[in-house]
């Protein structure tokens, strides 16, 4: 299960943009599997040294929105075997720490660099902006990207403007074609 869990962690965070948090708060009631949206609805935090988790509650009140799912983040989501309600959750089907996502995320870098000696040492958070300078690179306007990184401010991502769940499908349709013409897709 790990395996596939990891494997669709990074898919995730490197297609949407999410936060560990985020990402590790994530239901798998949270999908809607007939228009592709992703409901972001709540993130982890450490509360008194154990995860956490409250409906409703993210890093920023922009945090909790809907996102599109492309069919890689999606076939990847659904390739992890369910246990529990958490699609990122532990073994055991219960929430994960972050500290034990965060040891399987090296894990899985530290198999990639062996293989791959010059990949350099990317955090979860870096897959984030990675997702941002992609998307904008492949010609999405940067109000979209701004939607779709649920920034608070445009200073973080440029000014006010109101993109639709539309545009954040018809990005992440862009960003897919744009990744699979430049690096031939995730294998």
């Amino acid at each position: 299960r790990s395996r596939f869990l990891i494997s669709a962690a990074v898919t995730t965070l490197l297609w949407t943009g999410l936060r560990r948090g985020e990402l590790l708060g994530l239901e798998y009631d949270d999908i809607d599997h007939k228009a592709h949206i992703l409901h972001i609805r709540r993130g982890v935090f450490l509360e008194e040294g154990k995860p956490a988790v409250v409906e409703g509650l993210a890093k920023t009140e922009s945090s909790i929105a809907d996102i599109a799912l492309t069919d890689t983040v999606y076939n990847s989501i659904m390739a992890i075997p369910r246990v529990g309600k958490y699609i990122f959750g532990a073994e055991n089907g219960n929430l994960m720490f972050p500290r034990n996502f965060n040891r399987l995320y090296d894990s899985f870098l530290k198999a990639l660099q062996q293989k791959y000696p010059s990949y350099p040492h990317i955090t979860p958070h870096i897959l984030r902006h990675t997702a941002a300078t992609l998307t904008l690179r492949s010609g999405v306007d940067v109000r979209v990207v701004q939607k779709k990184l649920r920034h608070s401010s445009i200073y973080t991502t440029m000014r006010y403007t109101h993109p639709d769940i539309q545009d954040l499908i018809e990005a992440e349709e862009n960003y897919t074609q744009f990744l699979n013409r430049e690096i031939g897709g995730l294998r």
